[in-house]
């Protein structure tokens, strides 16, 4: 196994997009997105054929998705970035 490291500038740029997109909102973006499934879900909220596709089909996987990129998993993400950039110096 290999003890090598590359972290080019291009990898450092990056870690520095992804923690700019993920603490600049996105974790807000995704509460309110589950926020609003949810509330469409509601059939006393909204009822008829197309929302009944949507409490059906479509909302059930999005809502696993997004339950999925939970806050946490973007925390890590944001820390695993960090070490990266500390440890490239």
């Amino acid at each position: 196994m290999s003890d090598r490291v590359l972290s080019s500038q291009s990898a450092k740029d990056s870690i520095q997009k992804i923690q700019t997109i993920i603490t600049s909102g996105l974790t807000d973006q995704i509460k309110a997105l589950d926020t609003e499934g949810r509330n469409l879900s509601e059939p006393n909220v909204w009822d008829g054929p197309l929302a009944t596709t949507f409490r059906s089909d479509t909302w059930p996987s999005t809502h696993q998705s997004l339950q999925n990129t939970s806050l946490s998993s973007l925390s890590s993400t944001t820390t695993c970035s960090r070490s990266l950039t500390t440890s490239s110096r």
